[in-house]
């Protein structure tokens, strides 16, 4: 969805960028303040609940293929947007640990919502939260007899 949409009846607003959205953007911003907020919400959530998967697992059980998808997922993601925010603004890369990611994402959650694909940055990000829930749950009857 283009960021540059503008806003009903009013002329030079843009409507932000998140999917669902149809708030007016901020200022030099392609998110609106809620949606811009909500993302700096889960990139402070993310480490909390990638920790939660593993305190989730009984003691003993095999990591079922969603809990690894979901931790791995959460890492590579993360990764590469900081990989983007690096590459464009020339600051030091952060350790790779999920931690160190979203912290420095969160950081830099002002300039990821005046970027261009801020609408992907907030599906992915959201997408990681949800799959680390989902594995913090039981597993499924079909993941205990793999």
């Amino acid at each position: 969805m283009p960021a540059s949409r503008p806003v009903s009846g009013v002329l030079g607003l843009r409507r932000c960028a998140a999917t669902r959205c149809g708030r007016a953007a901020g200022t030099r911003a392609r998110l609106c303040t809620p949606c811009r907020d909500g993302l700096a919400t889960l990139l402070t959530d993310l480490p909390g609940l990638y920790t939660a998967v593993e305190h989730a697992r009984t003691p003993g059980t095999p990591m079922t293929p969603r809990i690894a998808e979901a931790r791995s997922a959460t890492r590579g993601v993360l990764a590469s947007w900081a990989h983007v925010v690096v590459g464009a603004r020339a600051v030091p890369r952060p350790v790779r640990s999920v931690a160190e990611l979203a912290g420095f994402l969160h950081r830099h959650v002002d300039w990821l919502s005046a970027h261009p694909a801020v609408a992907e940055i907030v599906t992915e990000i959201g997408g990681l939260a949800a799959g680390l829930r989902d594995a913090c749950r039981a597993p499924r009857a079909d993941e205990l007899a793999a």
